[in-house]
């Protein structure tokens, strides 16, 4: 991997040290800068063996997490509003529908609060 650095940041970065330097000639504000080799994974301008990816990564995740319990909420106030104009009750747990899907929206709302 081929990578500019500008005050300890990575701005451009390659597999193909062509490629970086073609890119160069299109962004003269890097053309006085040394062109680093590293075995080093780079994604997203930083490299992925350090504290700084690791929190973006974990951010990510809980970003997408919190992206999924909101969904599944919504799929549940829908059954929740079916559950009050219809009414039954779920057959494995012989509680109503309603109930049922409260508990696991509490529950979900539960793990977003976690989250956040």
């Amino acid at each position: 991997m081929f990578y500019i650095e500008e005050n300890e940041k990575i701005v451009l970065f390659d597999e193909n040290k062509e490629k970086l330097i073609n890119t160069i000639k299109f962004m003269p504000q890097y053309k006085n800068y040394e062109i680093k080799e590293t075995e080093r994974q780079i994604i997203d301008f930083v490299f992925t063996d350090t504290q700084e990816w690791q929190t973006i990564e974990q951010q990510k995740n809980i970003e997408q997490e919190k992206q999924e319990i909101l969904s599944k909420l919504q799929e549940i106030d829908k059954k929740r509003i079916r559950a009050v104009c219809e009414g039954g009750e779920n057959p494995q747990t012989q509680e109503s529908w309603l109930d049922y899907y409260n508990k696991q929206a509490n529950y979900l709302r539960e793990k977003l609060k976690k989250l956040q």
